[in-house]
């Protein structure tokens, strides 16, 4: 029976021996074999905005809801995906999550774990090793990226599972940090030159009130003012006084002493008037000096306040667009070993060999027909 199965095995075609048999019988010895079964630990997760639902921010139909478009969502999922993927995550990974151990367990076949027979152990190999274990993808209908895990052990495929997404988080905070510092620096150098300007024009009118010895020359000619209009009363009633006296009594000796009274009372009144306004040295000056002062000192202190309400609300603005990794199912603990398909591979295989021979049978009778016309 055995010599009828290989002299049927004889009387195939070389062609198919070689291009669908052979293949197929390697593959078949290597997943049925050799291949070590793999673990496969899956977590999802979605890109969404501070202020965004974490239950809805992946689903594609409440996009405006999360204030943010596909087209942005996909750009960010993308550039997550690839920090993921990146050389930068495998060397942090090595250095602090033992990616080569996981890579390399014992119970690995030697076609699938790190390092490959007669390759070095380094960076580069490690980077193209770990793209063989790891992979995210991303649906653009619901916005969600899936990321999945093989590893010879259940625990390890979680475990760098969870250490990407932790990893992942840690860069998108550091993205965010770098953006919002961005946004906030013009507004920042706003507001300090704001600051500088409150601080020279309080410091000019602290100064010009110690050379001037005048807290306030507004209330001192107020005050001024009215010792003037005090004055100027008396001597107007001491008038009507002596009016009335002159009228009644001519020739009465108190008119003289009244006389001299409204003198003083003019006399005192035109020395305050020209004390407030009537020299250069009189308050008038100090009055504009410091009225100047003050405006530069109100006008310096708005500026303040309108660059700390600019300031605020580009932190606001640079808040709501910073954005943030929502985990939606994490990792997961496999209990089973669902990696390799074995047979399917084998089939694959087999299909892939026969479509390959099917092809080359066809190109060897075209030549053939053409050489016999």
């Amino acid at each position: 029976m055995l010599e009828d199965r290989l002299g049927a095995l004889a009387k195939l075609p070389w062609r198919f021996l070689l291009i669908v048999a052979a293949p197929t019988m390697l593959v078949a010895i290597y997943y049925l074999f050799i291949a070590a079964p793999l673990y496969v630990s899956t977590a999802e997760y979605v890109i969404h905005t501070k202020d965004a639902d974490a239950a809805t921010a992946g689903i594609g139909s409440m996009l405006s809801s999360v204030g943010l478009s596909a087209s942005d969502q996909q750009v960010e999922a993308y550039e997550v995906q690839d920090y993921i993927l990146s050389r930068n995550m495998t060397e942090n990974l090595a250095r602090t999550a033992g990616l080569r151990d996981i890579l390399g367990r014992p119970e690995g076949d030697i076609g699938f774990k790190y390092p490959w027979p007669f390759f070095k152990d380094n960076i580069e190999n490690l980077y193209q090793a770990y793209q063989r274990f790891v992979t995210v993808s991303y649906d653009l209908q619901t916005g969600i990226s899936t990321l999945t895990v093989v590893a010879f052990r259940p625990a390890d495929s979680q475990r760098l599972a969870a250490s990407l997404l932790s990893r992942s988080e840690d860069w998108i905070n550091v993205v965010n940090q770098r953006s919002l510092d961005d946004a906030v620096a013009q507004s920042q150098r706003q507001v300090d030159d704001a600051e500088a300007q409150v601080v020279a024009a309080q410091t000019a009118l602290t100064t010009y009130r110690s050379g001037s010895r005048l807290i306030d020359p507004d209330k001192s000619a107020d005050s001024d003012l009215q010792v003037i209009q005090q004055l100027q009363t008396q001597e107007a009633t001491l008038k009507a006084q002596r009016a009335a006296l002159a009228e009644s009594a001519p020739q009465s000796p108190q008119l003289a002493v009244l006389d001299k009274q409204i003198a003083a009372f003019a006399a005192q009144a035109q020395a305050e008037q020209t004390r407030t306004a009537g020299q250069a040295s009189s308050l008038a000056p100090e009055v504009a000096r410091f009225e100047k002062l003050t405006l530069d000192r109100d006008l310096a202190n708005k500026n303040m306040g309108l660059a700390l309400e600019g300031l605020e609300a580009a932190r606001l603005d640079a808040r709501r667009q910073q954005l943030f990794l929502d985990r939606i199912v994490n990792p997961t603990l496999p209990d089973k070993a669902i990696e390799p398909q074995r047979f399917y591979l084998i089939f694959l295989t087999f299909v892939a060999c026969l479509a390959a021979y099917a092809i080359v049978t066809l190109i060897a009778s075209g030549l053939r027909e053409h050489r016999q016309h």
